[in-house]
């Protein structure tokens, strides 16, 4: 069945056949799945353009930039169900093998290159940091590596991303899931998380340090906060769909002023004013929505972790 044709007999069905969660998971997931096939396309595309190891990818000009954008989206995309910390995901044990931060270290690129280098390119048995999302941003961008080997290298992780997005979705959600409780401590986690990203930017707030977040090889960290931003933007009607629309009323006063995420760049002031921003909605979220609706926030929650 195609993806459009999926995500409209979901929106279809009667209400009783899935609560506003699982209704939003599972069009997440089918998102998630279509654009990995669009970068499988893209990148096929672009391969197919590269004649010899004498040239790179990053030279294909608007090859590259196509299967460049597909990546980013898909890496924004992912990142914006991943910090929900869903249970399935959770469960999967999977969650540092799609997306490695922070990686202070930079363990990313050593690792990514030694799979490169590798004559089995063993995905399986390869280190979390270069079959995730971030190892295929270090490739794509990886002038240095032959072409051949990249092309190789995408295929493998095409195969290997897909079949831990099916290993996911083979988990059965626990009935706690379809709880306000622990949707509203989703929340909290996606906005804890979105927040750590900013402040490993824009923490200091004397300068930008733009290695502190996912997309700084390509400079596409704009890119991802935008798929966050609308994350949060996403998550907050499914869970309006299950209450008062009253209780939203200053949380929304404090959204309007929320990114849009499609400025081409930020000066470290913005950076600063949206981590203002994300603060206050996490603060009316815990000490004011989650008490009136006798909801407790777990530590782990508010602390993004």
């Amino acid at each position: 069945m195609k993806v459009a044709a999926f995500l409209f007999a979901l929106i279809t069905v009667p209400a009783f056949a899935a609560t506003p969660w699982e209704t939003y998971e599972t069009q997440k997931l089918a998102m998630i799945h279509q654009q990995l096939e669009t970068f499988e396309h893209d990148v096929t595309a672009l391969c197919t353009a590269v004649d010899d190891d004498s040239q790179s990818l990053e030279e294909q000009g608007a090859s590259y930039q196509q299967a460049l954008d597909s990546l980013q989206n898909l890496h924004g995309n992912w990142l914006g169900y991943q910090l929900l910390a869903p249970y399935r995901l959770e469960a999967s044990g999977l969650a540092f093998r799609f997306s490695f931060w922070p990686d202070r270290k930079d363990l990313t690129r050593r690792q990514a290159q030694a799979l490169l280098a590798s004559n089995t390119m063993d995905f399986g048995k390869a280190p979390a940091p270069a079959v995730a999302l971030g190892g295929a941003e270090y490739v794509l961008s990886a002038q240095q590596a032959p072409a051949s080997q990249s092309c190789r290298y995408f295929t493998a992780w095409i195969i290997n991303f897909s079949a831990m997005l099916q290993q996911v979705e083979s988990i059965t959600n626990t009935p706690d899931q379809a709880t306000l409780a622990f949707q509203f401590n989703q929340y909290t986690s996606l906005l804890g998380m979105t927040e750590k990203r900013i402040d490993a930017v824009a923490g200091s707030k004397t300068q930008l340090n733009l290695y502190g977040m996912e997309g700084w090889r390509t400079g596409s960290q704009l890119i991802i906060l935008g798929h966050l931003f609308n994350a949060i933007r996403e998550m907050e009607e499914v869970l309006k769909q299950q209450t008062d629309a009253a209780l939203w009323n200053d949380f929304d006063a404090v959204m309007v002023v929320l990114s849009t995420g499609e400025e081409p760049q930020m000066p470290l002031k913005s950076w600063v004013i949206q981590k203002t921003i994300v603060e206050s909605l996490v603060k009316l979220l815990v000490t004011e929505m989650a008490p009136e609706l006798g909801i407790t926030i777990g530590f782990s929650n508010l602390d993004g972790d």
